[in-house]
């Protein structure tokens, strides 16, 4: 999409359980991809999920991107908010 980032099917469904999975132990609905469906709308700036991924980056005080990247402080803490840690 605009930033450049791949948009592997399987990798979107992973990170829009896990912010399902940490809406619901947080309490915070606005971490609700509102679907598991392993893509991004399109434009992503309508995306449901990339809407749920910067709420969880502005909830967790990470910078704000839009983006949860392998291995990254998002990436880490969305398994921790999700209890995946």
């Amino acid at each position: 999409w605009e930033k450049g980032a791949p948009n592997i099917p399987a990798d979107v469904e992973s990170v829009q359980r896990l912010l399902q999975t940490a809406a619901q132990r947080l309490q915070a609905p606005e971490l609700d991809p509102k679907g598991v469906d392993g893509k991004i709308a399109r434009p992503p700036a309508k995306s449901n999920t990339v809407a749920a991924i910067e709420a969880f980056q502005s909830l967790s005080n990470i910078s704000i991107t839009g983006l949860i990247e392998p291995d990254s402080q998002a990436w880490r803490a969305l398994l921790q908010g999700a209890g995946e840690t």
